[in-house]
C-alpha cells in the first residue's frame, strides 16, 4: 500500500505491508513493515518528466531526427525528416541506411559507418536527390550512441537549400557590383 503523508510541508511516501501472526489458528498480532519510498517516487517522477521533455523536443524539433539501430534500420523518426526529404514517417521507418542510394552517393553512408566505429560526432553537408525525388542541399550531423548495449546512430538533418541559394545570389550580386565598378 502506498500511503502519502505530509511532514513539514513535504510530501512523503511510504510502502506499508503487514503480515498477520498466528497462534493456534488465531491472529494474535501482526508484523508491520514500514518503508519510506519518497526518494524512489521523486526519482520516478523526475525520470517521467525528463522522458516527456525529451519526447517533446524530438517530436517538435524543426530539425529532422532519425534513429537507426545496429543493423541500419530506422527505428524512430520525427515528422521534420519527412518534410525535409519529401516522405511520410512510415516510408522513412521502412528504410535501412545501408540501402539508401542518396547516402551512398553523397558519402553519408561511409561517414555514418565511421561515426559508429569510433563514436566521433560528424557533420557533413551534402547535395542529393532523396529517395523520394526531392533535390536538396542538407546539413547532416551523425551521432553514435549505445542503447541496450548495442550501437545506434542518430541522424539530424536540416535543409539548407534556400540558404545556399541566397548565399550564391549574394556572391553573384557582389561579383556583378565589383565588375560594374571596375
Amino acid at each position: 500500500v502506498y500511503y502519502p503523508m505530509t511532514s513539514g510541508g513535504t510530501d512523503r511516501f511510504f510502502n506499508i505491508r503487514g503480515v498477520p501472526l498466528f497462534k493456534d489458528d488465531e491472529v494474535i498480532g501482526a508484523v508491520i513493515i514500514h518503508e519510506d519510498i519518497t526518494e524512489y517516487k521523486q526519482t520516478v517522477e523526475l525520470l517521467k518528466d525528463t522522458a516527456e521533455l525529451n519526447q517533446k523536443i524530438f517530436s517538435e524539433s524543426p530539425i529532422g531526427i532519425s534513429i537507426y539501430d545496429e543493423t541500419g534500420q530506422c527505428v524512430q523518426t520525427n515528422d521534420s525528416v519527412g518534410k525535409i526529404i519529401g516522405a511520410t514517417k512510415e516510408q522513412i521507418l521502412k528504410q535501412n541506411y545501408n540501402e539508401i542510394e542518396s547516402w551512398k552517393k553523397s558519402g553519408l553512408l561511409s561517414t555514418a559507418k565511421k561515426t559508429i566505429a569510433d563514436g566521433i560526432t560528424r557533420r557533413k553537408e551534402i547535395q542529393v536527390t532523396s529517395s523520394f525525388d526531392k533535390k536538396m542541399k542538407a546539413d547532416c550531423y551523425l551521432v553514435s550512441f549505445s542503447k541496450e548495449g548495442k550501437p545506434h546512430l542518430m541522424s539530424m538533418i536540416t535543409d539548407i537549400t534556400a540558404r545556399m541559394r541566397a548565399e550564391e545570389a549574394l556572391c553573384n550580386e557582389k561579383e556583378f557590383t565589383e565588375t560594374a565598378l571596375n
